[in-house]
């Protein structure tokens, strides 16, 4: 049986890696293996982030220096004006 995958398995060499897995490159894993592989670790996914609410999203339009900076400059140009 195969340990479980170490950590940072990206910063090891790739033979060190297949060895830990228990996996021969040239042939990879048999139908027995990754069914019980799937079973044990489930799908070979990302975990996908929540959606970002629309409420956020339309704030962060007005989240920039030059927007806040606008109202400023526009009340200080009409207050010269006077």
């Amino acid at each position: 049986m195969a340990k479980a995958i170490s950590e940072a398995p990206w910063a090891k060499p790739v033979k060190e890696v297949l060895a830990d897995l228990a996996v021969d490159p040239s042939q990879g894993l048999s139908e027995e293996a990754a069914s019980r592989r799937l079973a044990q670790v489930g799908p070979n996914e990302l975990q996908k982030d929540p959606p970002t609410p629309l409420w956020k999203l339309i704030a962060e339009q007005f989240d920039d220096t030059l927007v806040k900076v606008r109202p400023l400059a526009s009340w200080c140009g009409g207050r010269a004006l006077q």
